[in-house]
């Protein structure tokens, strides 16, 4: 058995228990924070609200064959850059 096994297995599950000691003491008494889901009385913007309205326009469309033909030949290229 290695030397200090035990005294060091005590520090360790000593501090874990007054960690976790700690720990319930500690917590807030209030409960956890809750949202509103819904209410009448705000009228202001809504923070959780970011998308913009250049955000909902269509782009361009891709070429999904070109992007995946562009996509193998940079892993074949290093593919063969490892392997040499």
């Amino acid at each position: 058995m290695p030397q200090f096994q035990l005294p060091i297995a005590i520090i360790l599950a000593s501090g874990s228990a007054a960690s976790g000691i700690l720990y319930y003491f500690a917590r807030p008494k209030e409960g956890k924070i809750q949202l509103p889901t819904h209410s009448d009385r705000y009228e202001g913007k809504d923070g959780l609200d970011v998308a913009k309205p250049e955000d909902l326009l269509d782009g361009y469309p891709i070429d999904p064959d070109g992007f995946w033909k562009r996509v193998r030949f940079f892993w074949s290229k290093m593919f063969l850059a490892h392997i040499q």
